[in-house]
């Protein structure tokens, strides 16, 4: 059974993070992206940047604690991440969120996830374009659906509380669920 010093993460937190085998106790390099199934809303796996310059993928499965020092994974086991070409895997964010009615919600900015399971947990939405961003929203994964190549939410199931300014997606102050 997985044990982590964390239980919930958001995405930005784990971005450079070193990765370390849990066996040898070595650095195996840099958080490059976290992947996730836009379907199930689900961590899928991670990618990182070896040191000596190299890329290497491992399915989620193979992560074992989570911590302030880092990922740790179980590297022995020699499984790796194959992903198929296909627009309900991704791993990359500023993804527009649209409404049923077709009008722009706003920008995929981060998601915070559960980390034994890797069960998402709250998607994190900023009205403009990233970069810009004076408010977030958090929408919960009840709400999201991925159809056609784009985030689609039902305002009918959304609350959206007034928007209040934050500094940054880790003090988020608005927010919209179930």
């Amino acid at each position: 059974m997985r044990m982590s010093t964390v239980s919930q993460v958001q995405q930005s937190q784990l971005l450079h993070c070193p990765v370390w085998d849990i066996n040898t106790g070595k650095i195996l390099g840099l958080v490059e992206q976290i992947w996730i199934d836009k379907q199930l809303h689900q961590v899928i796996g991670l990618t990182y940047c070896e040191l000596e310059g190299g890329i290497n993928s491992l399915p989620w499965e193979q992560v074992e604690t989570v911590s302030s020092e880092g990922i740790w994974v179980n590297y022995a086991s020699n499984i790796s991440l194959v992903v198929k070409s296909t627009s309900f895997i991704h791993y990359q964010l500023d993804e527009p969120i649209w409404t049923t009615t077709r009008h722009r919600l706003g920008t995929l900015a981060d998601f915070a996830f559960e980390v034994h399971s890797g069960e998402i947990l709250d998607y994190y939405c900023v009205p403009g374009p990233m970069g810009r961003e004076t408010k977030t929203f958090r929408l919960s994964p009840g709400v999201m659906n991925h159809r056609c190549d784009r985030w689609i939410v039902d305002m009918n199931l959304v609350f959206l509380p007034t928007c209040h300014p934050c500094r940054s997606l880790a003090k988020t102050k608005t927010y919209a669920s179930l």
